[in-house]
């Protein structure tokens, strides 16, 4: 299968892509290439990003902006579609700690605050829109669900319990 190619939409008229994880490294990189083919892209950061991105204010680790930032992309975009929803953003931090949600800081990030966001957007997607969700854990080691030990307690390393975190998996 040929996936569309990211610029031109139908008829000649520009894509409107909203992403998170834009504002640094490969995220940043692929914004400056989105823009520079025509695109519109609204980044969700807490930082500026790329000219010729508008960045509005996100904060994935509190809910409350996840629901502030639809707000805004629907203020921003009136009757606009979203043509591509690219979910990029993630952390990896050890420890336990918790967003002021109450929740693991890795797994709201990753994982709640992206899952708030698409459903928020999913009625303004557009008809063949694509959602493009990023995950990686090779800079963290591998992990086999299938393991003896599957317990991120008492994960012998940093990476695997980070796999956990990523599967959103508590036994």
């Amino acid at each position: 299968m040929r996936l569309p190619l990211v610029g031109q939409g139908p008829g000649g008229t520009m894509r409107t892509i909203i992403m998170t994880g834009g504002t640094s490294g490969f995220g940043a990189e692929t914004v400056r290439r989105l823009v520079s083919l025509g695109n519109t892209v609204l980044l969700g950061g807490r930082n500026e990003g790329p000219r010729g991105a508008q960045t509005l204010g996100l904060d994935l680790a509190k809910l409350d902006s996840v629901r502030s930032f639809v707000s805004l992309v629907s203020k921003t975009l009136g009757e606009t579609p979203i043509d591509a929803l690219i979910l990029n953003a993630g952390v990896s931090i050890a420890g336990g700690t918790r967003t002021s949600d109450g929740f693991e800081t890795t797994f709201a990030v990753n994982h709640l605050a992206h899952y708030l966001l698409l459903r928020l957007l999913l009625p303004r997607l557009a008809r063949g829109a694509v959602v493009v969700m990023t995950t990686s854990g090779t800079d963290h080691g591998t992990y086999d669900p299938a393991g003896k030990d599957d317990n991120s307690s008492t994960a012998t390393c940093e990476g695997a319990a980070f796999g956990l975190r990523r599967l959103g998996s508590r036994p």
